[in-house]
């Protein structure tokens, strides 16, 4: 399956046609001047936490594509982070920490992750020994 972090949401929406047809599905019209796409992360989305930034995203399987959406841009960072957590060896990476607000508020990179399902999210951490490069 291909991965393509979508950084900003309303970008993503915009450029990929498979998106445009996915927020279709619900119907929304993505082309009315009113439509906001940050509506799509309404109640409880995913949670990224790189050094000092935080940012909402969800991900969304659409055939042999799954699409990261984020709630603002993403650095290098950001998105090496998001892309290693959406690979199948995600476990070699990252370790699943105490499932609690104060455990992902500690860490220093770390996702909240529940994906759209559910109320309870699992906080995974990034494994020090798998710097990210600056």
């Amino acid at each position: 399956m291909k991965t393509i972090i979508v950084t900003e949401i309303s970008e993503g929406i915009a450029y990929y046609p498979e998106l445009h047809s996915w927020v279709k599905s619900f119907d929304i019209d993505p082309d009315d001047a009113m439509f906001e796409p940050l509506s799509l992360m309404e109640g409880d989305p995913d949670k990224l936490k790189c050094g000092d930034r935080e940012v909402y995203f969800m991900d969304i399987d659409l055939g042999d594509t799954k699409f990261i959406l984020t709630s603002n841009e993403v650095n290098e960072e950001q998105k090496k982070m998001l892309t290693e957590f959406h690979q199948d060896n995600y476990q070699e990476i990252y370790t699943v920490g105490e499932c609690n607000w104060e455990t992902f508020n500690k860490a220093t990179n770390a996702v909240a992750y529940r994906g759209g399902k559910g109320y309870l999210y699992t906080i995974w951490l990034y494994n020090s020994t798998n710097k990210i490069a600056s």
